[in-house]
């Protein structure tokens, strides 16, 4: 019997978009119906009811081979269907992509290896259903555009990158290895075991297909947004409303698409916008204060590290409200990972799977 081998990697290198290693799985559509991508898109959309960002998710909920009407559950997009949405996803990403190769005199790629989810936020694991439409929508998405498309679960794609990519000393030996992967991603956070075959390679048949064992929290980096969010809010607004708020905040977090915020009364959908520009500037001011920090010790001493100002809302609901200027620094941030991340769901997950 013929085992199937993933295609040779002699090496990984990451191509920069909008100056960027990462591109978040976000879209937004201009007034002329034209795509925007990734941060640029987060950057241009002012109405944060018109950034579409779950359709990766919705991807593998839908059957390709069966969608016959609107299923993308929103009026913001031009197209009709999940699939389309995300073929212009894919579309903008590539066009950026083969720019940057052809900048660098680099050939364009003719087979693509995907990472697919091992689990999806708000469930445990990744269903075989989920997967199986995943896949055949993004070959029919990218069908003419590659000679071949292949997928890995996304913990044996970060061991590929540290083999092949980064070429770490140890994980780059000929030899079998037995690898505990830490995923924190925006959604869940996933660990998993890789054992790999006697030369130290991943498989995508036997025993070495999937992780040895593999659990899924959920809980992310849009988790410690909220977090974040929501103290900021809470110190910005008055004492006599700040019940209130709370209560917001926790129906905001539930909205996932436009259709179950138009079922909102004006003052929620109000506080809703102010919420989600909040979310997205946290999100920024995140990344900001990360990009400062040279010691990730969780006693390393952060006081020297400048803090991000953010503009809060002082009544959320009232769309023209005076705004506080509030500072984000990274005692917060580790304080919100700490205690309400760390503590609370992922050490003792760590230890168990360890």
């Amino acid at each position: 019997m013929s085992t199937k081998k993933l295609p040779f990697i002699s090496s990984v290198n990451l191509v920069p978009i909008d100056g960027r290693n990462v591109v978040p799985t976000t879209i937004f559509y201009d007034s002329d119906k034209r795509a925007h991508i990734g941060f640029d898109a987060r950057e241009k959309c002012s109405a944060p009811e018109q950034l579409l960002e779950d359709f990766k998710v919705q991807l593998g909920q839908h059957d390709p081979d069966a969608i016959t009407k609107r299923s993308s559950g929103t009026a913001h997009a031009p197209r009709t269907t999940v699939a389309g949405i995300a073929q212009d996803f894919f579309r903008a990403l590539l066009t950026k992509v083969n720019s940057a190769l052809e900048l660098q005199g680099r050939p364009l790629p003719k087979s693509l290896l995907i990472a697919e989810p091992l689990a999806l936020s708000g469930i445990d694991m990744a269903e075989e259903n989920w997967l199986s439409n995943y896949r055949r929508a993004i070959r029919r998405i990218l069908h003419g555009r590659f000679e071949q498309i292949d997928f890995l679960p996304d913990p044996f794609a970060v061991f590929q990158y540290y083999r092949y990519g980064l070429r770490h000393p140890i994980i780059a030996e000929h030899r079998k290895h037995i690898v505990l992967v830490l995923d924190f991603g925006g959604g869940t956070f996933n660990i998993s075991v890789v054992e790999t075959t006697k030369t130290g390679d991943v498989s995508q048949s036997g025993v070495n297909s999937r992780p040895l064992s593999a659990k899924s929290v959920q809980v992310g980096g849009f988790a410690i947004n909220r977090l974040l969010a929501a103290d900021l809010m809470m110190k910005a607004v008055e004492k006599d409303i700040r019940a209130e708020v709370r209560k917001s905040i926790e129906r905001a977090d539930r909205i996932k698409t436009p259709d179950e915020l138009t079922e909102l009364a004006e003052r929620q959908q109000t506080f809703y916008r102010h919420y989600r520009r909040l979310l997205q500037t946290v999100e920024s001011a995140k990344l900001s204060v990360c990009n400062l920090i040279a010691n990730w010790n969780l006693q390393a001493d952060l006081s020297g590290i400048t803090p991000f100002p953010i503009q809060v809302a002082v009544d959320p609901y009232d769309p023209a409200s005076r705004m506080a200027t509030l500072k984000l620094d990274a005692g917060m941030l580790r304080h919100a990972f700490e205690e309400n991340v760390w503590k609370a769901k992922l050490r003792d997950a760590v230890k168990k799977s360890a």
